[in-house]
């Protein structure tokens, strides 16, 4: 199953399975579900990375010798990314607790060196921990507005971000002279983009301390 990102809103269950409008090569709606949360906030923030070209789940396993089993066993990766350079990256989710463990980093270890050259070029691991509730919730609302294109809204914010001074997100919305509204949103989409960037383990706000990517 191979997805082409689109910039469109979709509602989300609590087993973090979601409908989204990403295209498959047909160009028709595809559904895709993760198994976890934190799966589904690993799709999404790919996704916000303009560079990503396609994300893929439902992939066919990989093959490899488990030392701690004795045996071939095989694993499928969470999903895959392909980027407009045609790099292709499988992602391995799992659990902080889950990662700490010996025997995790030998299975790690084992899949990872039993990769085939046609399935992808590199793997990571992401530890799901890293996306708290706040930074799924975060995900979930700049993945929305990110269906509303504003360029002009855009462009304004991120001029005043890079010639005024401001500390929080509402000084830079008003020296921005945007209304709330449109200046929110256009803040989000920077954000996204990693233009701007701010506490994502906290709820972005009008209040949060805002700042240019370095």
């Amino acid at each position: 199953m191979t997805a082409t990102p689109h910039r469109a809103s979709f509602p989300c269950s609590q087993r973090g399975q979601f409908w989204t409008p990403i295209r498959g090569p047909d160009w028709a709606p595809i559904d895709i579900h993760f198994e976890s949360k934190s799966e589904f906030a690993v799709a999404l923030d790919a996704l916000l990375d303009p560079s990503v070209f396609g994300l893929e789940v439902q992939l066919p396993p990989v093959r490899y010798w488990c030392r701690t089993s004795q045996k071939r066993r095989s694993h499928h990766f969470d999903m895959r990314l392909t980027f407009d350079d045609g790099l292709r990256r499988a992602v391995f989710v799992r659990n902080g607790d889950s990662l700490s463990k010996r025997k995790t980093q030998d299975e790690i270890e084992d899949i990872f060196n039993a990769i085939p050259e046609d399935f992808a070029d590199e793997a990571i691991v992401v530890n799901g921990d890293h996306f708290t509730r706040a930074y799924r919730d975060n995900l979930r609302r700049i993945w929305e507005v990110s269906a509303v294109e504003d360029a002009d809204a855009d462009e304004r914010l991120e001029e005043a971000a890079r010639t005024t001074n401001y500390w929080l997100l509402q000084d830079l919305i008003k020296k921005s002279d945007l209304t709330s509204p449109r200046g929110f949103g256009a803040a989000l989409r920077l954000l996204g983009r990693r233009i701007l960037c701010a506490d994502w383990h906290a709820v972005i706000g009008v209040h949060s301390r805002i700042e240019l990517n370095a």
